[in-house]
């Protein structure tokens, strides 16, 4: 069974064609679901733990970002909001 079979049989003729008819011929990513609040405290609290067992904050930084499949960048945006 192919991946567009799949998706129908998943979401239906009249979704499926909704998603033709906005994304036919385009790569789409489809993320896992993982709510965003709680992605980003797993985030902070995996840099934290990082942090307390030794590692320097851009090391930290590096292993928090390959943990969760993330930038350097978008790890320190995450780390730096309240």
């Amino acid at each position: 069974m192919t991946e567009s079979e799949r998706i129908l049989r998943i979401i239906g003729k009249g979704c499926m064609q909704k998603l033709v008819d906005e994304f036919g011929g385009t790569n789409i990513y489809i993320p896992k679901l993982v709510p965003i609040p709680d992605r980003d405290s797993m985030i902070k609290a995996n840099f934290s733990e990082s942090l307390k067992q030794g590692c320097t904050c851009m090391s930290s930084y590096q292993i928090t970002a390959e943990k969760h499949d993330l930038s350097i960048r978008r790890v320190r945006e995450i780390v730096a909001t309240a």
